[in-house]
């Protein structure tokens, strides 16, 4: 995404969430490279609207029907040479087909999984890896967030895509400083997220039963969900 002047990002909700966060340290870290960004949104109420605030980021939200229209016109006529970034969601893909007909756009598709978690997971999660298979060939590239997706999508056939990139999640240094460290932790392992299938909380459970039963090992282990 070389040379890029102006850049969307499609968050479609800006509440509490990892598609949410990778969102906005993307848009953070992009202006921080004077690239002009702007916010694409289905509802922008949330906490991430507060986050948004202290960056002088444009939020574009279809929070209630006029708003719906004005979100629809922008959509619709996003400036020639624009960059979109479309991140992990079922919406993602609803919106990408309506772009189908803007050539002079670069769109770029966003996965934070591998291919078995959207296939193991809701029928949503199904909808949205096959149409995006679809898409892909109107796609400019693809970003990952971690390796192993990135490896994963790269031996399917559809993944001809020269630019493709790996962006990895981006982690605050602030969160995790010496004073944090240096406080007596309570648990060995701590588990965040949702309590569904393809976060793989079934993994770490299989994970502790073998430390378990193989080597008489029993972290004292948090989930928060």
């Amino acid at each position: 995404m070389d040379d890029m002047k102006k850049i969307y990002i499609f968050i479609p909700f800006l509440n509490f969430g990892g598609v949410q966060e990778l969102g906005y340290k993307l848009a953070v870290g992009f202006k921080s490279e004077n690239i002009d960004v702007t916010i694409l949104s289905l509802n922008s109420n949330g906490l991430y609207k507060d986050k948004f605030k202290d960056t002088n980021i444009e939020i574009i939200a279809a929070n209630n029907f006029i708003h719906s229209l004005v979100f629809l016109y922008k959509l619709l006529f996003i400036p020639i040479d624009s960059k979109i970034l479309f991140l992990p969601s079922y919406y993602s893909s609803i919106i990408g087909f309506l772009l189908l007909f803007r050539f002079d756009l670069d769109l770029y598709y966003v996965f934070d999984r591998k291919i078995s978690t959207f296939l193991n997971a809701s029928f949503y999660g199904k909808v949205y890896f096959y149409t995006i298979k679809m898409l892909s060939r109107f796609a400019k590239g693809f970003i990952f967030s971690y390796r192993g997706a990135y490896e994963d999508f790269s031996m399917l056939p559809f993944f001809s895509i020269v630019d493709s990139k790996i962006i990895y999640h981006p982690v605050s240094d602030v969160f995790f400083n010496k004073r944090n460290i240096d406080k007596e932790c309570l648990y060995d392992l701590l588990y965040a997220g949702r309590i569904e299938h393809e976060k793989g909380l079934h993994v770490l459970i299989e994970a502790l039963l073998i430390l378990k039963n193989k080597y008489n090992l029993m972290p004292k282990t948090a989930i928060l969900g």
